[in-house]
């Protein structure tokens, strides 16, 4: 934890000469102090020696993500729950002015034939 510039400016202007003015922390850190750039060295060093195992945690972490979309892919359920949002949106837009949009069901994203350009009225959400 670096000292605040307050800190830093007290401990810099420090000049009695008396060893027992300042405790053992506060030495340290006035010898820390005369090293340019020492906080960011020592943040430095951390970041390297952590960096292995950061990557490692994320890689996992990606897998894990990975494996859950895989999931919802391969679900029939979350495949209905989104079919039912669509229909919900659909009977929303009668009345308004884009009465005449319509949703398609999810089967459409697979079917590269069939686009909005044919049909003006689909509504493609995105």
């Amino acid at each position: 934890m670096a000292p605040t510039k307050e800190e830093e400016i007290q401990i810099k202007d420090f000049k009695d000469e008396s060893p027992f003015k300042l405790g053992p922390a506060e030495k340290f850190l006035k010898e820390v102090l005369d090293v340019p750039f020492a906080f960011k060295r020592v943040d430095a060093m951390l970041y390297i020696t952590n960096f292995d195992s950061e990557v490692e945690y994320l890689k996992r972490s990606f897998e894990t993500l990975e494996a859950a979309c895989e999931e919802l892919r391969n679900s029939r359920m979350f495949l209905k729950l989104l079919e039912a949002v669509l229909k919900t949106g659909n009977r929303m837009n009668v009345g308004t002015n884009r009465n005449h949009q319509i949703g398609r069901l999810l089967s459409f994203w697979y079917e590269p034939e069939s686009n909005s350009r044919e049909n003006p009225n689909i509504c493609i959400p995105g």
